[in-house]
């Protein structure tokens, strides 16, 4: 399939990411280090430290960096092996609204796929209209948080032959 065009930039152009696993606290770990503790969302929660990360790899969060067609680092994803949510996605400031988190979310799926994973859950803000319209047309599930009124949740769960 064809990688997705973005709408929230004025171009036609289909938005190339790539998804790199980050497996250690290397070169890849600070870079990631660095996109959570430069982010001021308070609603986004990541490593903050290479001790932090090491800690959080060994307790089984798998974290990917996502690079654009150029190369640059962009943004990250997390995913808790455990829980199945994926959480911590964070977007560097200049790239945000540009498609690559949507692309690099699919892309990052996949990959767990292919090791076994059918479920996937999540967390958005409830304000975070474009977003859920996305996850709905995936074919997320979207039910209302119970504890915090300002998120939603969602789940997907693959069919086997996807």
């Amino acid at each position: 399939a064809a990688p997705p065009t973005s709408k929230a930039i004025p171009t036609d152009r289909p938005v190339q990411v790539e998804v790199i696993p980050v497996t250690a606290a290397d070169a890849l770990g600070k870079q990631l280090v660095k996109l959570y503790t430069d982010n001021p969302s308070p609603y986004v929660s990541g490593p903050t430290s290479l001790k932090k990360l090491t800690r959080a790899l060994a307790d089984g969060t798998r974290y990917f960096l996502v690079r654009n067609a150029e190369g640059q680092t962009v943004g990250a994803r997390a995913f808790e092996t455990g829980t199945k949510r994926i959480v911590g996605s964070v977007t560097d400031f200049p790239f945000r609204g540009r498609g690559y988190q949507v692309s690099a979310s699919k892309i990052m799926r996949a990959q767990l796929a292919e090791e076994g994973f059918r479920e996937f859950r999540g967390e958005v803000m409830r304000d975070n209209t474009r977003q859920i319209r996305k996850l709905l047309a995936e074919g997320w599930e979207i039910e209302t948080h119970p504890k915090k009124p300002h998120l939603v949740r969602c789940s997907l769960r693959l069919d086997e032959e996807e």
